[in-house]
Formats: structure tokens, C-alpha cells, sequence
């Protein structure tokens, strides 16, 4: 398993500091711009966001973050967001983050449906 620091996709160069208290936000995206933009956002809005490039770090991340939120691109590549999302609700009870997928590539009838049911799994 790689370094916990090196795992994490940071835009800027320098150590990022994050607001004591703050909600902490999770991303994992495999798309950099996308990655870039969100952490960005949800920054200035006072937030401890992190973002991950792969699904197979997202669980190390998770762990190490403890996540109030979690917003995972659904159609990454490696382990696919769906997958990301079953291994979260699998954590114990008491990690239960609000977990938000996404995706721009979001047309067929099966990914509504599997969106659908995924929200509907408690364990």
C-alpha cells in the first residue's frame, strides 16, 4: 500500500492545512480538472476536502479521513465507484457518511436504477 500522504491528490504544491472543526469532504474522482475544481470549491466554502484519484486508495482515504461526506465519480476506472460505495457501507456503523456518486456519463435506464437501489442499501 502506498504512503497515506502520497495517496492524496493535492492541486497546489505545499502542505495543506485544513480548518480545525471543519466538515470533512472525501472526492474521488479519477479526473484531475474534475478533482481540481471541487476541492477548490468546497474550500473556500471552509471545508476539509480531500480528494483521491483512484478507487483502489478511496478505502485507505476513507479510514484515514473518517469522512462526513463522500462524493465518488460512479465510472471509475480500476475499482468503480459502485464498488467504492458497497466497501463504505460495509465499514462498521459507526462510519455512515452521506455518500453523494456522480457521473458524466450518466444515460442509460440500468444507471438510474442502480443509483435507485444503491441508496437504498443500510449494510
Amino acid at each position: 500500500m502506498a504512503d497515506l500522504a502520497s495517496i492524496y491528490f493535492e492541486p497546489e504544491p505545499g502542505v495543506y492545512v485544513p480548518p480545525v472543526g471543519a466538515m470533512r469532504v472525501l472526492l474521488i474522482d479519477d479526473e484531475p480538472d474534475t478533482l481540481r475544481t471541487l476541492l477548490a470549491i468546497l474550500r473556500l466554502q471552509g471545508m476539509d476536502a480531500r480528494g483521491v484519484t483512484k478507487g483502489e486508495h478511496a478505502m485507505a482515504a476513507f479510514r484515514d479521513l473518517n469522512p462526513d461526506a463522500v462524493i465518488v465519480d460512479i465510472t471509475l476506472s480500476g475499482t468503480n465507484g459502485w464498488q467504492v460505495a458497497r466497501d463504505i457501507r460495509a465499514e462498521p456503523v459507526g462510519q455512515r457518511p452521506l455518500l453523494i456518486g456522480v457521473s458524466g456519463q450518466y444515460k442509460q435506464s440500468s444507471d438510474k436504477i442502480l443509483s435507485q437501489l444503491a441508496a437504498l442499501i443500510t449494510t
